[in-house]
């Protein structure tokens, strides 16, 4: 399934001495450890805790998981986090990336607590508008089938599937994954996971009317810029079921915190638009979180070489430049 034609399996390439054998970190999907690979780079390992059932149903979603991850691993940008490939460890299926000591945006913030918090949120929204905008040739099934381009949705976007790399650089990570939380799935936990993160849906996904798409992430990408500013999850001290009724029923916005102003705020309300269509793109919060930067006192700007081109960066991204896959 994991074949060359979806996703690199580089099984071989794990160096099993130097790979952890207590897990790091771990949630409802599944546990991390840290390793290494033969050739000496220091990787996280994601294993995923699932047990697919036997039918065509649970072949499908673990095939369209399998074509979703290796979409991630044709991806080069400074703030996506690049897929190195799966592999199997420990007799799971898990997906292999670069370690990064800095962890997760929320990991980040703890540690940093005077991060720019701006910074970081424009650099998310430069990773989800080059995942947006990127197309990516997709390999036929069979030599009938003809070459599909599509367009990345993330499908999970949160501050947990953010992390930041050595140089302080806020990159997407983990999309595809949520592809295999698919109900059809058997998990190891006692009680079911829903398809996609509570806090950060959109109200649409919630409803079950439609599945992930570039507007459900425009809405997730909102509540994480909130979670990057207030350093809390959204809808802090109160329960999923009050955030679900609501976000899905009572289609009420969190509470604008003191520390975020009105024109950062009025971008988020966009963001959470009930209207899918009426939420900017990926684009629009890119240039707007830019000139927000622009104008922020002490603002500089330097040059990075990434992949072999040159991007800008203000802590952050702030001239996109987009290589077709």
């Amino acid at each position: 399934m994991f074949s060359e034609r979806y996703c690199p399996d580089i099984s071989s390439e794990l160096d099993l001495a130097n790979c952890d054998e207590t897990v790091i970190s771990g949630g409802s999907f599944g546990d991390i450890y840290r390793g290494k690979l033969r050739s000496g780079i220091h990787i996280a390992i994601k294993c995923a805790r699932l047990f697919p059932q036997d039918d065509d149903q649970s072949r499908d979603v673990l095939k369209n998981a399998a074509r979703e991850l290796y979409a991630w691993s044709k991806c080069q940008h400074v703030c996506v986090a690049q897929l190195l490939g799966v592999a199997q460890f420990r007799n799971q299926l898990a997906m292999v990336s670069r370690w990064t000591a800095n962890g997760t945006l929320p990991d980040y913030i703890r540690s940093n607590p005077s991060a720019d918090r701006l910074a970081l949120s424009h650099q998310m929204a430069t990773g989800l508008d080059y995942l947006h905008m990127i197309s990516i040739v997709r390999t036929p099934v069979t030599n009938n089938s003809k070459l599909l381009n599509f367009h990345q949705v993330h499908g999970d976007i949160k501050g947990a599937n953010v992390i930041i790399s050595e140089r302080g650089c806020a990159q997407l990570t983990d999309f595809g994954s949520s592809m295999l939380k698919h109900p059809t799935m058997q998990f190891t936990g006692k009680l079911f996971q829903p398809s996609f993160s509570l806090r950060w849906a959109s109200p649409e996904l919630i409803d079950e009317t439609v599945s992930s798409s570039k507007e459900s992430d425009i809405y997730a990408l909102g509540m994480t810029i909130l979670e990057a500013i207030t350093g809390n999850v959204p809808y802090a001290g109160r329960s999923d079921y009050n955030v679900m009724m609501a976000v899905a029923v009572k289609k009420q916005l969190p509470d604008q915190p003191n520390e975020i102003d009105k024109d950062l705020w009025d971008l988020l309300v966009r963001c959470w638009d009930s209207s899918p269509h009426e939420r900017p793109t990926a684009t629009g919060v890119f240039k707007s979180t830019s000139w927000m930067l622009l104008s922020a006192k002490g603002s500089t700007i330097v040059r990075a070489k990434i992949g072999g081109q040159s991007h800008e960066v203000m802590g952050v991204l702030v001239r996109r430049d987009f290589s077709e896959l």
